[in-house]
């Protein structure tokens, strides 16, 4: 790929998102993560400790000034968040389009139902970080699915695959 390529994930919490932006980060994408930036910063998340609005505000302005950073040096990036928000899509989609680089959302659809069960056996593995059953809800109940007019990609989590991610590099 010449130009860099930004593929914004999109899906509700325990969709596979996560799975899906390790095998991008695995053919060569830098993978950008929320929660990540936030252990950079020092912002501590608990299911006791809410992160207050004002790092929340600095998490996601370093989020998407390393995005832009690494589009910038030529980088292709996979941006491994809910975006849930079209809002929050569209403003990714400026950033690449002011880096010179394309855009795409992929979209992992799963049922709320489905999420809800895997969020329930997290709790239980403690496999990863566990979200509060307010965001969780929040998402449920504000969730854009991406439309056609976004360049989405969709992926049923069960095509989380090597083979699959191969087709959709090949096809940007």
């Amino acid at each position: 790929m010449a130009q860099p390529v930004l593929l914004i994930l999109c899906g509700l919490p325990f969709a596979g998102k996560t799975t899906l932006a390790k095998l991008f980060e695995q053919k060569g994408f830098k993978r950008i993560t929320v929660d990540d930036i936030n252990i950079e910063l020092g912002i501590e998340f608990s299911l006791e400790k809410q992160i207050d609005y004002d790092d929340w505000v600095k998490a996601y302005a370093h989020y998407y000034k390393s995005i832009r950073n690494a589009l910038t040096k030529g980088e292709s990036v996979i941006a491994d968040g809910v975006a849930y928000m079209r809002k929050e899509r569209d403003e990714l989609r400026e950033i690449a389009a002011s880096c010179n680089a394309k855009a795409y959302v992929v979209y992992v659809p799963t049922s709320e139902h489905i999420a809800k069960e895997r969020w329930q056996e997290n709790k239980k593995t403690g496999k990863r970080q566990d979200i509060r059953e307010e965001d969780f809800d929040e998402v449920i109940h504000h969730f854009k699915v991406p439309t056609e007019d976004e360049h989405t990609i969709v992926v049923p989590n069960q095509d989380s695959n090597e083979q699959t991610i191969e087709q959709i590099i090949q096809n940007l």
